[in-house]
């Protein structure tokens, strides 16, 4: 791989920042208003799971979900601006080693986190807002897979994430993709596996 041409492309959520815990309280503050306001929430719905489906089907199923989801997650990331700006030195030192290791000439986000530049400006992750592509929720790993796909026309892509979705989009696409869990517990093996290619 010719580490000069390296186009980065980051995931937010459980790479960069976690923060899921904001995503459960908004979720559930979501649902407890619209069952005040009458609506009957079937129970599977009620709590939200680490891979995002029960966002996904509230989305799809439940009537003014997504607009009540947007607004107390906005909420939520406000009301706890100090506690995400405490993460912000971990997001830093993990960008430095990606481009130690990499090179990269461009580095984007890729996430659909309906709040990512508000988080990033809260993280003091200098990004241009160009490069901070937040993708559609419900259909995550389509609008993934397209996105990366385009960046690939201009150059090799290294996509660092932290889920099983990740994995086999980038692999489907051909696209070179680092487990950031792999990359902080062992930088030098991903850098000598992406050597091999």
């Amino acid at each position: 791989m010719s580490e000069k041409s390296v186009i980065l492309v980051m995931d937010l959520d459980g790479t960069l920042y976690d923060g899921f815990e904001y995503y459960v309280k908004a979720h559930m503050r979501a649902i407890k208003k619209l069952e005040t306001c009458g609506l009957t929430i079937p129970e599977e719905l009620k709590f939200f799971d680490s891979q995002y489906k029960t966002y996904v089907e509230c989305v799809k199923c439940i009537p003014f979900y997504y607009s009540m989801f947007l607004a107390e997650y906005k909420e939520e990331i406000k009301k706890n601006k100090e506690e995400i700006k405490k993460k912000s030195l971990a997001a830093w030192k993990l960008i430095r080693k990606l481009e130690k290791i990499f090179e990269p000439k461009e580095i984007y986000i890729l996430t659909a986190n309906p709040q990512a530049k508000l988080l990033l400006q809260f993280l003091s992750i200098q990004i241009p807002s160009n490069r901070i592509v937040v993708i559609d929720g419900k259909e995550y790993i389509k609008k993934k897979g397209s996105f990366l796909k385009k960046l690939k026309k201009r150059g090799e892509v290294v996509y660092v994430g932290d889920s099983e979705e990740d994995e086999i989009v980038a692999k489907k696409l051909g696209i070179n993709f680092v487990n950031v869990f792999t990359l902080k517990s062992n930088p030098n093996q991903v850098h000598s596996l992406l050597e091999k290619k």
